[in-house]
């Protein structure tokens, strides 16, 4: 290294070190990170507090790559297998409120979380955990994942207020060819499809918190041509609602939108497929 060289690498140093640091001193004078310090302790240079503080925070910060989960799966490369796992999030996933904690979770049943977790993994690695419930027979099993910037897309899009929200900002993210896929996640999450032979009885339900906001499936319901109810049932310490629907051409009606390719793609929980096929008769 000439002499000049050597003068114009220091100056450049003195004067931007203490904005761009080590790392990115040497990046653009395409030198070892050695160079860099030994000008720095030289003249005793420091990097401002401020940035040396946002420095250090980034690189504790993984990249999108780097999660075992692909994030784009749910955003800009969407499809069935994304939409469908959003909404049975929407339904029964949990979303860690401490900031410092990025993880996602579900947990159900083993019997349904074996067909669950053929879907969730077409998104990449997710954790699995199963244990037995104190005083009950069926195993539970839980799917984790710890991924910042799928919790922050969760969160940006209400998944931490659901038992109150209404799902409007993700459903406006979603192509529209992939919404039956969304509710049917919820459907698999919180809905149930009810059918009583000897009393004639069928009916269809979600069921949310005591003050969920139902405005996106009325939006649906309502371009469906179907009719439903809302009721509001309080208890001595919550409560809980639910949107009905308990007349079999409108079950059909929900029932064709959202199962309107299951012989294709396999994405439903056939347990509450069956169910309905016996409400409408098949």
């Amino acid at each position: 290294m000439d002499k000049d060289t050597k003068m114009n690498i220091e100056e450049f140093v003195i004067e931007n070190y203490f904005l761009l640091g080590n790392k990115k001193c040497a990046e653009i004078l395409n030198v070892n990170k050695s160079v860099i310090s030994n000008i720095t302790t030289k003249y005793k240079l420091k990097m401002d507090d401020i940035i040396k503080r946002k420095f250090n925070s980034e690189s504790k910060i993984k990249k999108d790559g780097d999660y075992k989960v692909n994030t784009n799966k749910f955003i800009s490369d969407i499809d069935e297998n994304g939409s469908y796992i959003l909404g049975l999030l929407w339904a029964d996933g949990y979303l860690n409120k401490d900031k410092k904690n990025n993880s996602i979770s579900i947990e159900c049943i083993k019997d349904d979380m074996v067909y669950f977790k053929t879907i969730f993994n077409k998104t990449g690695e997710w954790g699995y955990n199963e244990r037995l419930r104190t005083n009950k027979k069926n195993k539970v099993v839980r799917l984790t994942t710890n991924n910042k910037y799928l919790k922050d897309y969760l969160t940006e899009n209400d998944f931490l207020d659901k038992s109150l929200s209404s799902p409007t900002k993700i459903l406006n993210k979603i192509p529209s060819k992939l919404t039956h896929y969304f509710l049917l996640g919820i459907i698999d999450g919180d809905g149930c499809f009810y059918y009583n032979e000897k009393r004639n009885l069928r009916q269809f339900s979600i069921t949310g918190s005591l003050l969920q906001d139902y405005s996106s499936f009325e939006d649906i319901f309502n371009k469906l041509n179907v009719k439903y109810t809302i009721r509001r049932i309080k208890n001595s310490k919550t409560g809980y609602s639910q949107i009905r629907i308990s007349n079999k051409s409108d079950i059909k009606k929900i029932g064709d939108f959202i199962y309107s390719d299951i012989k294709d793609n396999k994405i439903g929980l056939h347990r509450k497929y069956d169910k309905y096929l016996k409400i409408i008769g098949k």
